[in-house]
Protein backbone atom coordinates (compact mmCIF):
# COMPACT_ATOMS: atom_id res chain seq x y z
CA UNK A 1 0.00 0.00 0.00
CA UNK A 2 1.43 3.30 -0.83
CA UNK A 3 2.17 5.86 1.23
CA UNK A 4 0.40 9.59 1.22
CA UNK A 5 4.05 10.71 0.58
CA UNK A 6 4.44 8.33 -2.37
CA UNK A 7 1.07 9.10 -3.59
CA UNK A 8 1.68 12.87 -3.84
CA UNK A 9 5.35 11.82 -5.02
CA UNK A 10 3.29 10.04 -7.98
CA UNK A 11 0.70 12.70 -8.82
CA UNK A 12 3.89 15.28 -8.92
CA UNK A 13 5.80 13.62 -11.34
CA UNK A 14 3.02 12.72 -13.70
CA UNK A 15 2.45 16.67 -13.75
CA UNK A 16 5.67 17.43 -14.84
CA UNK A 17 5.50 14.36 -17.19
CA UNK A 18 2.30 15.90 -18.80
CA UNK A 19 3.73 19.57 -18.71
CA UNK A 20 6.86 17.66 -20.55
CA UNK A 21 4.93 16.10 -22.75
CA UNK A 22 2.87 19.09 -23.75
CA UNK A 23 6.07 21.70 -24.51
CA UNK A 24 7.52 18.77 -26.75
CA UNK A 25 4.47 18.59 -29.16
CA UNK A 26 5.44 22.44 -30.03
CA UNK A 27 9.33 22.45 -30.00
CA UNK A 28 11.48 23.26 -32.53
CA UNK A 29 13.53 20.77 -32.54
CA UNK A 30 11.70 16.94 -32.20
CA UNK A 31 12.14 15.96 -28.65
CA UNK A 32 11.72 12.18 -27.03
CA UNK A 33 11.43 11.85 -23.60
CA UNK A 34 13.00 8.58 -21.76
CA UNK A 35 13.63 7.47 -18.15
CA UNK A 36 17.30 6.81 -17.49
CA UNK A 37 18.24 3.71 -14.61
CA UNK A 38 22.24 2.75 -14.75
CA UNK A 39 22.64 0.39 -11.87
CA UNK A 40 21.81 2.49 -8.94
CA UNK A 41 21.27 5.65 -10.41
CA UNK A 42 18.17 6.96 -12.35
CA UNK A 43 17.05 9.92 -13.34
CA UNK A 44 13.07 10.35 -13.68
CA UNK A 45 13.02 12.08 -17.63
CA UNK A 46 15.47 12.17 -19.69
CA UNK A 47 14.65 14.98 -23.11
CA UNK A 48 16.91 14.02 -25.91
CA UNK A 49 16.16 16.22 -28.88
CA UNK A 50 16.94 15.33 -32.42
CA UNK A 51 20.31 16.62 -32.57
CA UNK A 52 20.81 14.43 -29.44
CA UNK A 53 21.10 17.33 -26.67
CA UNK A 54 20.39 15.47 -23.65
CA UNK A 55 18.59 17.64 -20.55
CA UNK A 56 17.94 15.44 -17.36
CA UNK A 57 14.83 16.23 -14.99
CA UNK A 58 14.64 14.85 -11.63
CA UNK A 59 11.10 15.62 -9.79
CA UNK A 60 10.78 15.71 -5.99
CA UNK A 61 7.90 16.73 -3.98
CA UNK A 62 9.72 18.09 -1.06
CA UNK A 63 9.87 21.60 -0.41
CA UNK A 64 14.25 21.58 0.04
CA UNK A 65 16.61 19.74 -2.07
CA UNK A 66 19.98 17.84 -0.56
CA UNK A 67 23.09 17.45 -3.05
CA UNK A 68 22.85 13.83 -2.56
CA UNK A 69 20.08 13.88 -4.30
CA UNK A 70 21.59 14.93 -7.45
CA UNK A 71 23.50 11.57 -8.00
CA UNK A 72 21.35 10.35 -10.73
CA UNK A 73 22.02 13.61 -13.00
CA UNK A 74 25.33 13.23 -12.54
CA UNK A 75 25.87 9.91 -13.63
CA UNK A 76 23.47 11.14 -16.71
CA UNK A 77 25.70 13.62 -17.42
CA UNK A 78 28.98 11.59 -16.97
CA UNK A 79 27.52 8.84 -19.28
CA UNK A 80 26.43 11.48 -22.26
CA UNK A 81 29.55 13.57 -22.29
CA UNK A 82 29.37 16.51 -24.93
CA UNK A 83 25.57 15.69 -25.73
CA UNK A 84 24.44 16.61 -21.90
CA UNK A 85 23.37 20.33 -21.86
CA UNK A 86 21.70 20.54 -18.64
CA UNK A 87 20.45 19.18 -15.40
CA UNK A 88 17.24 20.12 -13.67
CA UNK A 89 15.16 19.26 -10.57
CA UNK A 90 11.76 20.28 -10.05
CA UNK A 91 10.40 20.63 -6.26
CA UNK A 92 7.53 22.14 -4.21
CA UNK A 93 9.92 25.00 -3.15
CA UNK A 94 9.71 28.59 -4.00
CA UNK A 95 13.26 29.34 -5.27
CA UNK A 96 14.79 28.46 -7.91
CA UNK A 97 18.89 27.25 -7.01
CA UNK A 98 21.66 26.78 -8.44
CA UNK A 99 24.06 23.66 -7.14
CA UNK A 100 26.67 21.95 -8.01
CA UNK A 101 27.70 18.39 -7.55
CA UNK A 102 31.26 16.63 -9.29
CA UNK A 103 31.87 19.79 -11.38
CA UNK A 104 28.15 19.70 -12.82
CA UNK A 105 26.31 22.54 -12.59
CA UNK A 106 22.11 22.13 -12.17
CA UNK A 107 19.02 24.25 -11.08
CA UNK A 108 16.18 23.31 -8.62
CA UNK A 109 13.31 24.50 -9.78
CA UNK A 110 9.95 25.34 -8.43
CA UNK A 111 7.41 23.74 -9.76
CA UNK A 112 5.08 26.89 -9.54
CA UNK A 113 7.43 27.72 -12.42
CA UNK A 114 5.25 26.51 -15.04
CA UNK A 115 1.83 27.75 -14.28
Amino acid sequence: MLTQREHLGNLVENFIYTELLKHTTYAQKTTKIYHYRDADYEVDFVLKQSNTNIIGIEVKSSTSIKSSELRGLVKLAQNSGDLFKGGYIFYMGEHIIPMQKDGYMFLALPISILS
